[in-house]
């Protein structure tokens, strides 16, 4: 195994740009968009302590639940680690839920994808037919959600609460 190579200003641009639109688009809650834009079909998930999961959807079972009880996520890049195969962001996470509660979390992802742009013939410059890697082939997600989780468990002890009197 050899160590990644440090990347150029001008690469480290290009993916401190990727990883904000990449967080934009994800605070936006639209997983269809968002997976399909960032991630490869085949991606590997990583989500804290769970086991790899693989392929888009399985972001689905782990973030499919806050569209529906989630108005707003947003995501502020503390630190950002560029790598020529990978992009390391620290961030502090903020969460809005339906109920007006809120979450405030930090978290560290990890996406394997590279930085520079790739041109189709070797000869060719870089404003040619070139191209960024835009999708990542892993996703690393290393976080504490614990206070997240709870708001999430009293929205769902509620709903529940309220559809049983509906019924009786």
């Amino acid at each position: 195994m050899s160590a990644p190579s440090p990347v150029s200003e001008s690469h480290y641009k290009d993916a401190e740009k990727w990883i904000e639109d990449f967080y934009h688009l994800m605070g936006t809650l639209d997983l269809p968009k968002f997976t399909s834009t960032y991630l490869k079909e085949d991606v590997l998930f990583h989500f804290t302590n769970l086991p790899p999961m693989k392929g888009r959807e399985s972001l689905f079972s782990v973030f499919g639940l806050l569209g529906g009880v989630c108005t707003s996520i947003t995501h502020k890049v503390t630190d950002l680690k560029v790598l020529s195969d990978r992009i390391m962001a620290a961030s502090t996470v903020d969460y809005v839920f339906i109920n007006g509660e809120k979450c405030s979390m930090n978290a560290f992802a990890i996406l394997h994808k590279t930085p520079e742009v790739r041109c189709l013939l070797p000869f060719e410059m870089p404003d040619s037919d070139c191209e960024q890697e835009e999708q990542a082939s892993q996703y690393f997600i290393y976080g504490d959600f614990t206070p997240c989780y709870q708001i999430l468990g009293n929205l769902k002890a509620a709903a529940e609460a309220e559809e049983s009197e509906v019924r009786t």
